[in-house]
């Protein structure tokens, strides 16, 4: 039975997969004697990994990071995704001979894609969506990166942008900045261009404050806005 537990992880299958890990991330019956490279250790980098390795495929992860799991580690906020529990997802892969070399940078190294190519039966790009859309709005330079805040904040800075937070956006990351402003003791107000029904963040992140929350504000804009100092 393959399954593939990152949609999961905070619910009880996802804790069910995690007790059962012998069952559930068993090395292949079989080697195909194919090498494949993966660049990228986040939830994509992670899923193909997993299932090439269910192939019979031995697989290589590169990542430029200290530390592999991506957005699972480096942005999705502690309290809604334990970093032990990535942790233990981690350790499971490497359990079916999966290769981690990690703090490798792909181009910017002594590794390049073409070296990878030339080594490798062949090679998945999973570099992630770490680049944010533009808001496209007037002085959006004076705006701050909801990904880069919560990079921060999962490294253990709890400094605050300031007190009274605007937080532009109705997804997953705005609600988790939003989230993780209350917890550091700000006064987040969520501004959106259209209704809460329409917010495409999991209605559990909007509707479920934590017992160390208060309920975040929401401004529903319907017209323009700007970004002034």
């Amino acid at each position: 039975m393959n399954l593939w537990p990152y949609d999961v992880l905070s619910g009880r299958l996802g804790d069910f997969i995690l007790e059962k890990m012998e069952k559930f991330f068993s090395p292949p019956q079989g080697e195909s004697g194919k090498q494949i490279a993966v660049i990228g250790s986040g939830p994509a980098g992670l899923s193909a990994a997993y299932y090439l390795r269910k192939s019979g495929h031995r697989v290589t992860i590169y990542e430029r990071l200290s530390r592999a799991g991506g957005m699972l580690r480096y942005a999705i906020p502690p309290y809604r995704l334990p970093k032990d529990v990535v942790d233990r997802q981690i350790q499971a892969l490497e359990g079916m001979g999966i290769t981690f070399n990690l703090g490798a940078t792909i181009g910017k190294d002594s590794t390049d894609v073409n070296d990878l190519i030339g080594r490798f039966d062949a090679v998945f790009a999973a570099c992630g969506a770490w680049k944010e859309k533009n808001m496209g709005i007037q002085g959006e330079h004076l705006a701050s990166s909801g990904l880069a805040f919560l990079n921060r904040a999962n490294a253990g800075d709890t400094a605050l942008p300031g007190k009274n937070v605007a937080v532009i956006g109705g997804g997953n990351v705005a609600m988790d900045v939003a989230r993780t402003l209350l917890r550091f003791g700000a006064k987040p107000v969520v501004i959106y261009r259209r209704t809460e029904k329409e917010m495409p963040a999991f209605k559990m992140n909007i509707k479920r404050p934590e017992r160390k929350e208060s309920s975040s504000s929401f401004s529903l804009y319907h017209k323009s806005i700007a970004c002034r100092r």
